[in-house]
């Protein structure tokens, strides 16, 4: 716990980030501890993605690299779209073998687990992150009438993600409109889809962006379409 609100203080300088890290590092050899490492992968990757030092990268890929061991904590990896940093870091030149042989551990592990994850798991790990983006799963019409039903699990989760996401002033622009999307979705083919919203105060977060000064016009028009779709009763008959 300690080490963990060190890494995400954000006044840390580079050094306690590397005595950080490297102590969670150590952590991670044992077998019965590594689990915990879930909670502050998400840390350890931004901190490895902001800095400049190669020293803070090299404990933390050493560091994720073991961490890899635990299932769990390779999807969180997923989860925090690490592969992406992974490409950027493998079209460098790393002087440091042990750089080198780490990346292509992460890179094979991530790829086969991403691989390995079913659509509905990955859809669920980018909305989890808060990032989302075009891609195509958003637009599948198949993967919204095979996955409605799952968006109901945990009390509704993930439209609640998907809400935190519209209401957070840090969101992206393309996260909002992506989030827009989604819960119009939800809404146009899930039997409770409209009273949730309404419940969760999602409508209204939606409305709100209908009416703000200077809005995005891609989250404004997903903002539109969406609010046609919770006010339309039979969306098929009306887009025909």
């Amino acid at each position: 716990l300690i080490l963990k609100e060190l890494l995400e203080n954000p006044d840390a300088g580079v050094q306690v980030q590397y005595q950080t890290i490297l102590c969670l590092w150590m952590i991670s050899f044992e077998s019965t501890l590594v689990a915990e490492l879930k909670d502050v992968i998400p840390r350890i990757i931004q901190v490895s993605r902001q800095s400049q030092k190669e020293k803070v990268i090299r404990i933390s890929l050493a560091c994720l690299r073991n961490a890899a061991s635990d299932n769990e904590n390779i999807e969180k990896m997923v989860e925090c779209k690490l592969n992406k940093q992974l490409e950027i870091w493998n079209n460098k030149r790393w002087s440091d073998e042990d750089i080198v042989s780490d990346l292509e551990f992460l890179t094979l592990g991530v790829n086969n687990t991403i691989q390995e994850m079913s659509s509905f798991e990955r859809y669920k790990s980018e909305v989890s992150s808060g990032d989302l983006e075009w891609s195509p799963v958003h637009s599948s019409e198949i993967f919204w009438r095979d996955n409605i039903a799952r968006l109901g699990e945990n009390n509704f989760e993930l439209i609640r993600i998907l809400s935190q996401v519209l209401s957070d002033n840090s969101s992206k622009a393309v996260s909002k409109a992506v989030a827009c999307y989604d819960i119009g979705e939800f809404v146009r083919l899930h039997p409770s889809g409209r009273k949730v919203v309404t419940e969760l105060g999602t409508k209204k977060t939606i409305m709100k962006i209908l009416y703000q000064t200077n809005p995005d016009p891609e989250v404004q028009k997903q903002a539109l379409l969406c609010t046609r779709k919770m006010m339309v009763s039979n969306w098929e008959m009306l887009s025909r």
